[in-house]
């Protein structure tokens, strides 16, 4: 009985470092990663796909094209934030043009 008392605020202590440490972890890594994606929604401006489309003069074009046009004006940005994410796929992706 005297060894169950005494290990219980061991225990107790070691769940709730354990847990506490992992909520933390996870809280931190899902920061981390919507600060990266607030950082890639910021370079891909207000009006989004939409506005590098009709810069480009391919607002009309074919599913293929626009894709093209796409990854050559948002590569840079692409590769500059998965620099600093070692590890961690990053990319756009457009719902209207599946890709």
């Amino acid at each position: 009985m005297l060894l169950l008392c005494l290990s219980a605020p061991f225990v107790a202590t070691w769940y709730m470092v354990r847990y506490v440490s992992q909520d933390m972890f996870f809280l931190q890594k899902s920061e981390h990663l919507m600060s990266l994606a607030r950082v890639l929604n910021q370079r891909l401006g207000p009006e989004g796909y939409d506005g590098i489309l009709r810069e480009a003069g391919a607002e009309s074009a074919p599913r293929e094209e626009k894709i093209a046009v796409l990854n050559r004006a948002l590569h840079a940005v692409t590769d500059e934030v998965a620099s600093v994410s070692d590890g961690l796929g990053v990319g756009f992706y457009s719902l209207e043009l599946d890709a």
